[in-house]
């Protein structure tokens, strides 16, 4: 059997790649063939994840500023890929965006597809929460109806909330899915704090991964800047920030009190480093 693993990520940060690996690991008795955008051709991070012997296919992505665009570019993307490998199977390890898309196309017949099985994982589905507005709550509920409605065989869904939120998950396919994260190598925490180079003593505060306003790192800078903490509470931001996050960072760092409590890593977090930051 043939297993086309589809991701159309740029980058190398993140989950996505990751992801996209432990997938494929996962049909290793298969033949398998990992799908990524032309812009990781060559990228050496990849040899960290994937299996010497893995096979490639790079396709072109056209990179796109707005959602919407980028979303249908990715699914011309991933008909293209489907075209070209013709698999027995595809997995979408990270569907997120496309899913919708997908489900656009599916609804009004224009899909352009074979029955291709099509496995996607998605990192979240529709919430109920009473504290968002009944506009925002309809619309939730709109947008992942048609999410369903796309060409899945199965929606895995990695977010238990999410999925325990869902009225009715087997009417549409959906399974609740682990989280694929690597096995837990380190758990010594002294350890931990050495081979990051942070401080043995003390309490760390850490935020690990993408630090920018969508995940609220603003919101923690400026919290952390309010409390009244002593010398031994530490603040640790280890990930690529994005402007706001680091305009508000920078400043904070110009203060004497901040210059050894706020521990800044602007930089890419490799999957050791980041669980060594949680231990």
């Amino acid at each position: 059997m043939k297993v086309l693993v589809f991701d159309n990520g740029s980058s190398v940060s993140g989950h996505r790649i990751p992801y996209a690996a432990l997938v494929a690991k996962s049909f290793r008795e298969h033949d398998v063939v990992v799908c990524l955008p032309s812009q990781l051709e060559g990228e050496p991070a990849l040899k960290t994840f994937f299996e010497a012997d893995i096979d490639f296919y790079f396709f072109e992505l056209q990179e796109k500023n707005k959602t919407l665009a980028l979303n249908r570019e990715a699914w011309r993307c991933f008909k293209t890929c489907i075209a070209v490998q013709k698999p027995d199977l595809v997995a979408v390890p990270t569907a997120d965006g496309m899913a919708f898309w997908g489900g656009l196309l599916n609804l009004f017949g224009l899909l352009g597809l074979k029955k291709t099985p099509i496995d996607i994982s998605l990192m979240k589905g529709h919430f109920k929460s009473p504290t968002l507005p009944i506009a925002t709550r309809l619309f939730s509920q709109l947008k992942w109806w048609v999410v369903t409605r796309g060409p899945w065989k199965r929606i895995l869904l990695i977010d238990p909330r999410s999925f325990e939120d869902l009225a009715n998950p087997e009417s549409s396919g959906v399974q609740l899915c682990p989280d694929p994260a690597p096995k837990q190598k380190f758990f010594d925490r002294r350890e931990a704090r050495i081979a990051l180079d942070l401080p043995l003593h003390g309490k760390i505060i850490a935020s690990v991964g993408g630090q920018d306003t969508r995940k609220g790192v603003d919101l923690l800078l400026q919290a952390f800047e309010k409390a009244k903490l002593g010398p031994d509470i530490f603040l640790v931001l280890f990930g690529k920030f994005d402007s706001r996050t680091n305009q508000i960072a920078d400043r904070m760092l110009l203060d004497p009190r901040f210059q050894k409590s706020l521990i800044i890593r602007d930089e890419y977090v490799s999957d050791d480093e980041l669980e060594q930051t949680v231990v």
